[in-house]
């Protein structure tokens, strides 16, 4: 089954979904701790960097570790009501850590496990040969907000608000428009790439939204309108995916109507995860999860919790999963109050556990890194980094 066929299928199973009033909490019941015996058991999710400085703090935009030796996280420091751009790396599998300093604040970092790594700000794309031990600027498309590259660190592809989406055979010193881009039947200021995952060295996949603003549609998180959250349903926005089956020389795209943002990716055949995020009233949840089948086409939720808004997902080898997310404030899916982050994991999608975490942690927003299970980590909003450890 082509992955173009695949992607319609979930879109049409969200939408289908999305409008039923029959269905359910996924799973049913709050998951709990794993019991004794389970491979999940005696672990817990350990602070390894925290600035906790008097008059200072580090705001975390994204994270990766890219192989057990090299870490980063991207973000600003303020010192004293001075803002830096910064990036937090570690070279030796999160033992030390250090900042470097950025000329502009990074919205999103992609790096490969020998230390390759890019830094995207607002105006320019920036290199490090070294896992961010210095870098170089180089030039950034108008629009590109994230970066992806294949192994070989030339090829790869910009892509972001504006239907912007550009490729590069030289690691990121030229930039070329993606032809089939242009051929996008949707209104360019009110498209946006955010996420693309390549399932093997041929099939890969772009994906995003677009929307029409509504009319007197807020400008801002619910907790800031409460007025007019409470009222406001979700409305139907359209998907967005570019595919490629040949390592990306061509793409083909595809539009449907579902209700939702694509936020993830993640995939790993013969299967993979897509995490999508609501934000309007009419659907009990603020995020879904679901499970993207590879080989039949058959797609099916996994997860979906009231009480918790995942932020992110990753997989874990062989083929076990975990959720980041963080615990939803009374009415209001994004409070803008940091609360501490919780973790759920399962080795079939069907039964989850929760690991503990640190009692220090707290943020708005978790992020995973999940290398295998002897390097899994997970950074916060709030400039926490964590790692995933036997309790003694």
């Amino acid at each position: 089954m082509s992955k173009k066929l695949l992607i319609a299928t979930v879109a049409t199973t969200l939408t289908v979904l999305a409008q039923s009033s029959s269905v359910a909490e996924m799973p049913p019941t709050s998951p709990g701790a794993p019991p004794a015996g389970n491979r999940w058991a005696g672990k817990k999710w350990k602070i390894r960097f925290f600035h906790d400085e008097i008059n200072s703090s580090f705001t975390i935009n994204d994270f990766q570790f890219a192989g057990p030796r090299y870490g980063i996280a991207v973000g600003v420091r303020n010192d004293k009501g001075k803002v830096h751009s910064v990036a937090l790396v570690t070279r030796d599998g999160g033992g030390k850590w250090a900042f470097v300093p950025l000329k502009a604040p990074a919205i999103s970092v992609f790096a490969l496990e020998d230390g390759r790594t890019w830094a995207v700000s607002e105006k320019d794309i920036y290199y490090s040969e070294e896992a961010g031990a210095d870098w170089r600027k180089l030039k950034r498309p108008e629009g590109v907000g994230r970066v992806y590259f294949l192994r070989d660190g030339l090829k790869g592809w910009a892509f972001g608000a504006g239907k912007t989406f550009y490729q590069t055979k030289d690691g990121g010193k030229e930039w070329t428009e993606v032809e089939e881009s242009k051929g996008l039947p949707t209104t360019d200021e009110y498209t946006s790439f955010h996420w693309m995952e390549f399932i093997n060295e041929k099939v890969g996949i772009v994906a995003g939204n677009s929307q029409r603003p509504r009319k007197g549609m807020q400008r801002g998180p619910d907790w800031m309108f409460p007025e007019l959250s409470v009222y406001r349903r979700e409305v139907p926005t359209t998907l967005i995916t570019m595919e490629t089956r040949d390592g990306g020389t061509t793409w083909k795209h595809h539009v449907s109507s579902i209700f939702g943002s694509i936020v993830r990716i993640r995939a790993n055949m013969p299967w993979g995860l897509a995490l999508f995020a609501y934000s309007g009233g009419g659907i009990d949840w603020s995020s879904e999860v679901l499970e993207l089948n590879f080989s039949n086409g058959k797609n099916r939720p996994v997860f979906r919790r009231k009480d918790l808004n995942v932020t992110d997902v990753s997989l874990t080898p062989p083929g076990r999963v975990a959720l980041a997310g963080l615990t939803v404030q009374g009415k209001f899916r994004e409070s803008g109050v940091p609360t501490k982050p919780r973790v759920l994991v399962s080795d079939d999608r069907e039964n989850w556990f929760e690991l503990p975490v640190d009692y220090r942690a707290f943020g708005t927003r978790a992020l995973l890194s999940w290398v295998d299970d002897d390097n899994a980590w997970m950074a916060t909003s709030e400039g926490m980094i964590l790692k995933l450890e036997k309790v003694l």
